[in-house]
């Protein structure tokens, strides 16, 4: 049976991701995910905090933007506020992604980067499932702010985002976030590696990048005193001395995310120890068409069938075919409530006054009261 994403263990805990077929030869065939909490402070309630294992891609963290006259540091080498950035845009978005943020923002090309532009990439959101996509929860995140955009902090709400130092068991001013428990003793968990993939794609070459050896990432947090500089763990798994201009393309990407405990994983793990998500199954048209019958029981215990005659027939019983089924329900004098009839499932009732059978044969005992859904 499979077993729900909250019974993982914090940090030891993994789950993948399947990458589309498309896009593998960047992503991988799999994103892998870490347990980093479950029900941490100020996250959607029931929610498991995932980080991502490995170093997803090499990619800068925003462009320059040209036409910043206000400021001459983001006109030269980018934007440090995360809210802004071209990265926190691409995480969360699908298709065709970039869309200026804000009066002077700028695309990440080659023009506005140093190494590994991605404006012409599709948004991270089509890198993965669609079920994943949808089942990600908005979450509020705190976030620093550098002096000259009026220092302190702000919450935006995001569905992927980056770690802060403070989640990670690091000590910055102001803190952003809470400790998460992944990081509370180990500077291990800190310290990552890129995927093969990731170093193929990467036009920033080094003998030191390299699957097999830790790596530069990115945090969401700036250097507060520099409108331009964000903070990155470094291959020690410490906080990079010098932060980094935001458009430096050497610094990889490891994104985070909330998802709803009571998720469906797999029962066991495969032989690498990793779990994977269960979703309920996405069918084809030509599935659909092959789809069963519905049978409502009457009231001398037989039978009436009705036959989905299109793909969306078989999924979702027609206007024609619900006000059948109410017409029955009726005259059973049952009192439920009919959510959705599905052809492959159980209905969703108020009471237990009608029966639901799902199976591929007849009941061999009907009874008038029964609903009999073949799928």
């Amino acid at each position: 049976m499979p077993r729900t994403l909250d019974s993982l263990a914090i940090s030891t805990g993994k789950v993948k991701v399947p990458v589309h077929e498309k896009l593998r030869h960047r992503f991988g065939d799999y994103i892998v995910f870490q347990v980093a909490s479950k029900g941490h402070a100020n996250y959607p309630t029931g929610s498991v905090t995932l980080i991502a294992e490995r170093l997803i891609q090499i990619m800068p963290f925003d462009a320059k933007e040209p036409t910043n006259s206000p400021s001459t540091t983001r006109k030269a080498t980018g934007n440090n506020r995360f809210l802004h950035s071209n990265i926190h845009k691409w995480l969360n978005s699908e298709g065709a992604w970039y869309e200026p943020q804000h009066t002077y923002d700028a695309p990440p090309s080659f023009a506005n980067v140093v190494n590994n532009p991605y404006d012409a990439w599709l948004g991270f959101s089509s890198v993965l499932p669609k079920s994943f996509v949808d089942a990600l929860l908005p979450t509020s995140v705190v976030c620093a702010l550098c002096n000259s955009d009026t220092a302190g902090t702000e919450e935006i709400t995001t569905k992927m985002f980056l770690p802060s130092p403070t989640e990670i068991g690091l000590t910055t001013s102001p803190p952003e976030g809470t400790l998460l428990p992944m990081f509370t003793t180990e500077i291990a968990s800190r310290i990552a590696k890129p995927t093969k993939e990731a170093v193929a794609a990467s036009d920033y070459s080094s003998t030191s990048l390299a699957e097999t050896k830790n790596w530069h990432w990115w945090l969401r947090t700036p250097a507060l005193t520099s409108d331009t500089n964000v903070r990155t763990i470094d291959t020690t798994g410490a906080l990079y001395a010098t932060a980094v201009a935001a458009n430096n393309g050497a610094r990889g990407v490891r994104p985070m995310c909330n998802i709803a405990g009571s998720q469906m994983i797999s029962d066991a793990p495969d032989t690498n120890n990793v779990y994977e998500f269960v979703w309920p199954t996405e069918e084809t048209e030509e599935d659909g068409m092959k789809k069963g019958w519905v049978q409502i029981g009457d009231a001398t215990g037989g039978y009436e069938q009705i036959a989905p005659q299109t793909y969306a027939d078989s999924v979702f019983l027609d206007a024609e075919h619900q006000e059948t089924v109410a017409s029955k329900v009726e005259d059973l004098k049952s009192d439920i409530v009919l959510a959705q009839m599905r052809a492959e499932q159980a209905v969703s009732m108020a009471t237990n006054a009608v029966q639901v059978v799902v199976n591929a044969d007849p009941p061999t005992d009907p009874k008038p009261n029964m609903i009999w859904i073949r799928p």
